[in-house]
């Protein structure tokens, strides 16, 4: 869950302004190996310069901010924000696989063998083993800015400790400086003996960090900051009970700092949930759900988190909002699809006794507080389908989702561009406003037809010459493409 800044040199090509344009110079030029190489060693040079920007430049005036589910930024090179429910950091792969035996045991995986070996063979850029997933820490610490040498993200948001939301946290605080860490201790007083091992790291976390807190009187450092959402009664537990106010947020209530910096009028969350009495049943239902707004200028952009909160807890979340009167706290630009795609998010069984039934009402929600544009993010496998007992995502939801967004804004993180080889999904804050940013292997892709494009007009193309050409009897000097 990242934003890295948007500092993307622009890609020029011959007769585009810049790399081939001055005919000047190349009616001078005699030696055509000479020029072929200048050209190839300038396009490469632009090419470098845009990985190179992709990978760590820092914010300049004007460029726009790139906003990844993965999720948010922080200004003037503090940090990126990292949540579990923007597909960040939280989830070890870019698409989600259950592991067998989780906590949601709902069927298998796919079509897998017993090895856990695709039976059609890896795809493209897969390992040895045919694994085609990506690593979200290795990305991270490949994006983040570095303070005192080391990847810093400036805060990192768990909506609930699901195994497939926080595996890999213990790999990210040995290799990231986490700033400072959001989450609800509720859940992990109701569930303390069923906890994956990341999960138990994140606790002996935040649990280091409210001591710190508590001890030196709110007043720490990055680094050892926590910021505890819940309800009153949390802080009635003894090990809360002198946690300075500072760092408590409340459902129904608005954030907009990050990392003890005030980014008020650039940044701000506003918590929805959880529910004070949701703590105490499933634990989906006690999913921290919050909006995003970020701010770029005029421009405005807006993603809402929803865990993996099922119709229920979502309907109250949009009933309760609309009658406090709060409408622009429901409203997005992204919304990441609740339960990574789960047709739990609209389809319901009110009555044990019958069967689940589509609840139109909250699919109205979901589209009256669409934004212009739109995107609607499955973060999930691409294996849709309705069978019985199969794990999210469920076809049936993908259907429903498509109904609210253009055609083209339905996105899944492993379809992003395509399934061989997925990349993140990144949206961008500018003064074009709200929009989505080219994959990095579309533009990889763009970048070497371009470099072809550059090499054959080097060359004069591929069609015979219709006279004759080079240092001939007719003492022509070598043509190049357009000349």
């Amino acid at each position: 869950a990242t934003l890295v800044p948007a500092q993307r040199p622009p890609f020029e090509v011959a007769g585009e302004g810049g790399l081939a344009d001055d005919h000047e110079e190349r009616e001078d030029e005699k030696d055509g190996d000479d020029r072929l190489e200048r050209i190839l060693g300038q396009v490469e040079e632009q090419v470098g310069a845009d990985e190179g920007a992709r990978q760590g430049g820092g914010d300049e005036p004007g460029e726009p901010l790139p906003l990844a589910p993965q999720l948010l930024p922080v200004p003037e090179g503090r940090g990126d924000v990292a949540g579990d429910e923007a597909h960040g950091v939280a989830h070890r792969r870019h698409h989600r696989r259950h592991p067998e035996g989780d906590e949601h045991g709902e069927g298998d995986e796919g079509a897998r063998s017993d090895d856990g070996v695709d039976p059609a063979g890896p795809h493209p850029g897969c390992d040895d083993e045919g694994d085609c997933h990506s690593s979200i820490v290795d990305e991270l610490v490949r994006l983040l800015p570095t303070r005192d040498n080391r990847p810093y993200l400036s805060t990192f948001i768990l909506t609930h400790p699901d195994k497939d939301h926080i595996q890999g946290f213990e790999e990210l605080l040995s290799k990231v400086t986490i700033g400072e860490i959001w989450h609800s201790p509720r859940v992990f007083m109701e569930y303390k003996k069923d906890l994956c091992e990341d999960a138990q790291k994140f606790v002996a976390e935040v649990n280091r960090r409210r001591q710190e807190t508590i001890d030196n009187h709110g007043v720490v450092p990055s680094g050892d900051r926590v910021r505890v959402i819940g309800h009153a009664d949390i802080f009635e537990e003894p090990e809360y009970k002198n946690f300075p106010d500072y760092w408590r947020s409340f459902p129904g209530s608005s954030i907009t700092s990050l990392d003890g910096v005030d980014h008020t009028g650039v940044f701000e969350a506003f918590i929805h949930a959880p529910f004070k009495d949701d703590c105490d049943g499933d634990r989906n239902e006690s999913s921290l759900a919050f909006q995003i707004v970020l701010s770029s200028g005029n421009q405005v952009g807006k993603a809402l988190f929803l865990g993996d909160l099922c119709y229920p807890a979502i309907k109250r979340i949009f009933d309760k909002t609309k009658e406090k009167q709060r409408p622009q706290y429901l409203s997005w630009n992204v919304l990441l699809a609740p339960h990574h795609g789960s047709k739990s998010a609209m389809y319901w069984q009110d009555d044990p006794e019958r069967d689940e039934v589509l609840k139109q009402d909250i699919l109205a929600d979901f589209e009256s507080a669409a934004l212009e544009p739109s995107y609607l993010v499955v973060s999930s496998e691409s294996d849709f389908s309705d069978a019985a007992g199969k794990n999210p995502p469920h076809l049936k939801a993908r259907k429903r989702y498509e109904e609210i967004v253009d055609a083209g804004h339905f996105l899944c993180t492993h379809e992003h561009p395509n399934t061989s080889s997925p990349d993140p999904i990144c949206f961008c804050i500018s003064a074009d406003g709200f929009t989505l940013r080219q994959s990095a292997s579309t533009e990889r892709a763009e970048a070497n037809a371009r470099l072809t494009a550059a090499v054959a007009q080097a060359r004069g193309g591929g069609a015979p010459p219709k006279s004759q050409v080079g240092f001939g009897n007719g003492g022509q000097s070598m043509l190049w493409g357009d000349e």
